[in-house]
């Protein structure tokens, strides 16, 4: 009988350290010089990623964000992990993340040579906005005007929760080769008419903000500003037509 007790008593014992393990294991990226590396495609495929046992990162420990809704302060604390991605020859990556049974994450992006810093802060982002009245808990960063060959460092963390997520990084296809075109005009009425979209190369820097049309502005998200404004138009040769657009030089990076 006292064996067979000993035995039941050691069972729960084994049994109460790999329960304990697998809830407190810190992930391999818990850390910078832990990162996980992503590699860049053409379109987004998520890869599941946890912060699960993840602890505090002593520093960098705050950011200020450039939220898609109001400015605030992001604090990635507590439970962050790192990934790391090589910037390709563009210039441009978009860092995307998706609800899995984390659903409120905060990404803060850094550059640095080394794992062990001096990290440089790039950006901050708390939401996505899906639409003029959704808001999506999870983070994206478009950055452009990176260094070609740098490596570009990605925080994610929350305040207090944990659970799984998807991350994926995505960059376009290298910027088109351009021509001389005519300049955009600064508003819809007398929009610059043109031929071919195909290399076509234009400005917003220095056209005034729209405020007089009302069918653009109610269609734009709540406290969104229109600025910096200009317009393009073309005929298109059939029902529909699709084009892609490549913006550089932009002054939040985003």
């Amino acid at each position: 009988m006292t064996k067979k007790y000993n035995f039941i008593r050691l069972f729960f014992v084994i049994i109460t350290i790999t329960i304990s393990h697998l809830v407190f294991a810190q992930p391999a990226n818990d850390n910078p010089c832990g990162a996980i590396e992503l590699f860049p495609g053409l379109t987004c495929s998520y890869g599941l990623q946890t912060n699960l046992g993840a602890t505090n990162t002593a520093s960098p420990f705050s950011a200020i964000s450039i939220n898609t809704v109001t400015p605030s302060i992001v604090f990635v604390s507590n439970v962050d992990v790192w990934f790391k991605v090589v910037v390709p020859s563009n210039g441009i990556l978009i860092i995307d993340t998706e609800v899995g049974s984390l659903t409120d994450a905060n990404m803060v992006i850094y550059s640095g040579t080394t794992c062990g810093g001096p990290f440089t802060l790039l950006n901050a982002n708390n939401d996505t906005r899906m639409s003029p009245t959704t808001l999506n808990n999870m983070p994206i960063i478009a950055q452009n005007n990176l260094t070609p060959g740098s490596t570009l460092w990605i925080r994610i963390g929350a305040t207090n929760l944990t659970g799984t997520f998807g991350i994926c990084v995505t960059s376009p296809s290298d910027l088109p080769t351009t021509v001389s075109n005519p300049a955009a005009s600064d508003d819809c009425e007398s929009s610059q008419p043109i031929c071919n979209l195909n290399g076509y190369s234009g400005t917003t820097v220095g056209y005034a903000p729209t405020d007089s049309w009302t069918e653009l502005v109610d269609a734009l998200p709540p406290l969104t500003v229109l600025q910096n404004d200009s317009y393009i138009n073309i005929t298109a040769a059939s029902t529909s037509i699709s084009f892609d657009i490549w913006m550089t030089s932009s002054k939040l990076g985003q």
